[in-house]
């Protein structure tokens, strides 16, 4: 899922160079300082890119621009398939693809909360972990599983892939499966949080393997 509007471009793209890397740059030049290097198959957030002012640059949540040729848009790979609500899980069927988000009410007892010194009422961090999908409240929602299977086998997901990550969202809208068939790469996307609290999330599967999430703040 991604937004668009008025050419306003909120999303994920993943590096693709023919070098192999690419240089994020401080500023819209090719001359600008290098900050860092980024390898293919990275992910990055972009946020409020608009070609008509922004032009061949795009500035990333890596805190630098990249040329706007070095990335594939993950929202321009075809989707698997439309998904389904069904009860509390979203499924995604394709032709040798399928994918499952389910989720649960979040149940309080079962986790353990860290509380700011001054504002007593405002979480810092669930299980000793930094979260999102909530500005410091206490969440309603959670993932409870993400299931993947390729071509007939199941792809392991680990939970910390998405136990520091609430407010997870059912709408069909808000979330969507991306398939790259030239590199063999599965890009899971949701728009998830509330108010303050939101957020987009992609999780990378490439060749039948969990390889990791990009998170994204869409304002």
């Amino acid at each position: 899922m991604f937004a668009l509007v008025q050419a306003q471009i909120e999303a994920f793209a993943v590096i693709n160079d023919k070098d192999g890397y690419v240089n994020v740059r401080k500023g819209k030049s090719a001359q600008s300082k290098v900050l860092k290097k980024l390898n293919n198959k990275t992910i990055v957030f972009v946020y409020n890119y608009d070609k008509a002012t922004d032009g061949n640059w795009i500035y990333t949540d890596e805190e630098g621009y990249i040329y706007n040729d070095r990335v594939k848009w993950i929202h321009k790979f075809p989707q698997i398939a439309k998904g389904i609500a069904k009860g509390n899980t979203i499924v995604f069927e394709g032709k040798e693809i399928q994918v499952i988000l389910s989720t649960e009410k979040f149940d309080k007892s079962k986790h353990s909360f860290k509380y700011h010194k001054e504002y007593r009422d405002v979480i810092e961090k669930i299980d000793g972990k930094l979260f999102w999908g909530t500005d410091g409240n206490m969440p309603k929602r959670e993932y409870k599983s993400i299931e993947v299977k390729i071509r007939g086998k199941q792809v392991p997901i680990p939970k910390s892939a998405y136990n520091d990550l609430y407010e997870s969202s059912l709408y069909i809208e808000f979330n969507s499966v991306h398939y790259d068939k030239d590199n063999d790469i599965l890009y899971i996307v949701a728009n998830n949080g509330d108010g303050a609290g939101a957020y987009m999330v992609c999780w990378q599967i490439e060749k039948g393997v969990y390889k990791g999430r990009k998170v994204g703040i869409p304002f």
